[in-house]
């Protein structure tokens, strides 16, 4: 009698919970009331349940040290009904379109966007929460997104061939002011407004590429530029791909708008000959749409995602990202970017991801052996990465102690996965059709001088890399220059087992200049 039976596991108390109706301003409101509860309380978990419905992130969502866990209780922004998930999405409602005629079509809506505080250049805009394409030439072919909507550099007349300091393998580095030649037709008199869209230009092998501003058109159609690249890897070769951006005269194709900056307006093409003022249009005014900066213990939860340049940004230890929908967001950047220690992201769908799905950076200065991050990267769904950077990989992480497993990748326009550092496992992952976009390639790619050590890529399931490679004669062709694992130059001292690689064009591994590297039961 008077006995209290203790549980075996650790004492948790209840959460305090925080109920939150949709709408504008309803998350900033609920967050402020997590924080001064921590104020009387550092020892009960906080749980924000979102109920579904719309969150609008005009600003980003900025989670700080006010946020980080008291004592050892955690914060939780959830969903209160985890198969119906809360929508946060970042940017700023564009309303009151009207049509008119423009550039000579009828079928152009009109917006005024002067009084938003647009990113500039402003680089995105949400129609259904589904990205559209800025006024393009050559048009994207959604169909196939990784390869068609490009033109080819070619060397303007008169220039010498290596301009740039070097003529490597007959293609010549022909720019050193970032000069482009569009080599179907003289590009000067067609814009009446050059300056206003810039220019995306994709660089040696297609390993990546870079956006510019134009600076102006010369008489015979060279396209100038507002940057002079020094790096020799990141000079451009004949034939390397390029495309064109917001300029009045592009807007030809559904789901195509263009900025006019001058006037504080956006003309849009909707899909499908739909009236936005029927469905919801957000533009680019955000950066990152979540940032989690020295929040330590927060966990988000069954979140839907969309928007921003960055849709989560964690630089803390201690968070975990699980069971969100995350989607059409990281313009340049990644969907969800990692730095710091004991961080999980699991159990996530990604898709339509301007550059990688997820990254892992390493922590500055940790370079002892004994340095771990635990950094887990389990159960993520990531498909078609890379749809405004050609350097676009599913899952891309450094450092050291990071594990990624049983991830399901495909759609990516570089690799399905890219390491660099030491002491990391890559395991029963599933990755197929990728390298739709670049050459030099692989559905694993990593490594470099002497990373490796103590790294381990086994029981995963490589298939479908392609590759993407333009000859001497400047002609693109599938399969070429990709392989199924493929630890670059240097690389020592990791174990390569039990996987299963298939219908890669240059083979199952390519090993470049590796050393203590053990190769074993694999097929």
């Amino acid at each position: 009698a008077g006995c209290v039976e203790l549980s075996d596991g650790p004492f948790e108390p209840e959460p305090a919970v925080i109920d939150v109706a949709p709408g504008a301003g309803a998350l900033d409101a609920a967050l402020e009331q997590a924080v001064a509860f921590r104020q009387t309380d550092v020892l009960r978990p906080v749980e924000i349940r979102l109920w579904p419905g719309r969150y609008p992130l005009v600003a980003t969502l900025k989670l700080d040290s006010r946020f980080a866990r008291g004592e050892w209780a955690p914060l939780v922004i959830g969903a209160a009904d985890p198969a119906n998930k809360p929508h946060l999405e970042a940017g700023a409602v564009v309303t009151g379109w009207t049509k008119g005629g423009f550039a000579g079509r009828d079928d152009v809506w009109t917006a005024d966007v002067a009084g938003l505080p647009l990113l500039d250049p402003c680089r995105s805009l949400l129609f259904n929460s589904r990205w559209m394409t800025p006024a393009r030439w050559p048009n994207r072919d959604p169909a196939r997104p990784f390869t068609v909507g490009y033109a080819r550099a070619r060397m303007p007349e008169g220039l010498p061939r290596g301009i740039g300091g070097a003529s490597v393998a007959g293609y010549g580095i022909w720019q050193d002011e970032l000069a482009v030649l569009r080599h179907d037709w003289k590009a000067g008199g067609r814009w009446a407004n050059p300056t206003e869209g810039w220019v995306r230009v994709a660089y040696r092998h297609n390993w990546s590429d870079a956006t510019y501003r134009i600076t102006g058109v010369t008489a015979d159609g060279v396209i100038k530029l507002n940057a002079a690249h020094t790096e020799p890897e990141s000079l451009y070769y004949v034939w390397d791909h390029y495309c064109v951006f917001n300029l009045r005269e592009e807007l030809d194709a559904p789901g195509e708008w263009y900025w006019d900056r001058a006037a504080g307006k956006i003309h849009f093409i909707p899909p499908n000959g739909e009236d936005p003022n029927d469905g919801l249009t957000v533009v680019d005014t955000v950066d990152k749409a979540i940032e989690v900066s020295g929040a330590g213990g927060l966990r988000l939860e069954n979140l839907e995602i969309s928007g921003g340049r960055t849709a989560v940004s964690i630089t803390a230890d201690d968070v975990t990202v699980r069971g969100c929908a995350i989607h059409d967001c990281g313009q340049r950047a990644s969907a969800i970017s990692v730095k710091g220690h004991r961080v999980t992201v699991s159990d996530n769908d990604l898709w339509n991801v301007g550059g990688n799905g997820i990254s892992v950076n390493e922590v500055s200065g940790e370079t002892l052996v004994t340095d771990r991050m635990e950094v887990k990267v389990d159960n993520n769904y990531i498909h078609h990465c890379g749809l405004s950077n050609v350097g676009g990989t599913g899952i891309s992480f450094r450092g050291q102690g990071v594990s990624v497993t049983h991830n399901l990748i495909h759609d990516c326009s570089r690799h399905g996965m890219n390491w660099n550092g030491r002491f990391n496992e890559v395991g029963w992952n599933r990755i197929r059709h990728v390298s739709y976009g670049s050459d030099d390639t692989a559905a694993i790619y990593g490594g470099g001088w002497c990373q490796g050590v103590g790294v381990r890529i086994h029981h995963n399931h490589f298939s479908d890399a392609y590759g993407y490679h333009c000859g001497n004669d400047g002609q693109y062709v599938f399969n070429a220059l990709c392989s199924g694992i493929y630890p670059d130059e240097g690389s020592a001292g990791l174990t390569v087992d039990h996987n299963y690689v298939q219908n890669c064009h240059q083979g199952a591994m390519h090993l470049h200049n590796g050393r203590w590297i053990t190769i074993s039961n694999n097929v």
